[in-house]
């Protein structure tokens, strides 16, 4: 008697599919991965070096540093973080809020937050913190290996306490700092 011959695939046929398939995601997922991860990074520099750009811009046209990020959106504010102070405390002069010539960056902020949202995960301080010789634009929230990696994109090296990107690891997470040059004395 002969057997009938049902359509389908024998089980060898489906186990050989499904190893094939494990071993294609095996290969594309960590790729995959990875360029989410470096698009991440590459956020996390741009939004720094768009908010540096816009203090320089800031500064020559004001002749002062802005306080707060919020300054680099619209002429001085007189509510929120700092109303119509320098980075120095000191109260701007009219004709000093005339030379505003803004905005100097396309991100809006919000006025009376003290940080903002940054590729969806981080968080950006609003005020700026000054140095020897420096503005600090920080980051809270940021994984230690994002750190590591952003300080080699923009120093060149994995050294956490020097260049112009600085950084500080609490736990699981770090805090960036990216240094703007000032001149000495300067608001």
């Amino acid at each position: 008697m002969k057997r009938k011959q049902r359509p389908g695939f024998t089980l060898a046929e489906v186990l050989v599919a499904f190893g094939l398939i494990a071993v294609l995601a095996s290969v594309t997922v960590p790729v995959i991965k990875a360029r989410v991860q470096d698009g991440y990074e590459d956020a996390l520099i741009q939004e720094m070096q768009s908010v540096a750009s816009g203090v320089i811009a800031y500064r020559q046209d004001v002749g002062f540093y802005p306080p707060a990020i919020n300054y680099l959106e619209s002429p001085v504010p007189t509510t929120g973080l700092f109303p119509g102070k320098n980075l120095c405390n000191q109260t701007l002069a009219q004709s000093d809020s005339a030379k505003w010539n803004g905005p100097y960056i396309s991100r809006s902020f919000p006025t009376n937050a003290a940080s903002y949202v940054v590729a969806g995960r981080d968080a950006v301080q609003n005020s700026f913190a000054s140095g020897t010789g420096n503005i600090q634009i920080q980051i809270f929230g940021v994984d230690t290996t994002t750190a590591h990696n952003i300080d080699f994109k923009i120093d060149g090296q994995f050294d956490n306490t020097t260049g112009t990107l600085r950084y500080t690891i609490s736990g699981a997470s770090a805090n960036l700092q990216y240094l703007i040059p000032t001149r000495t004395g300067a608001c």
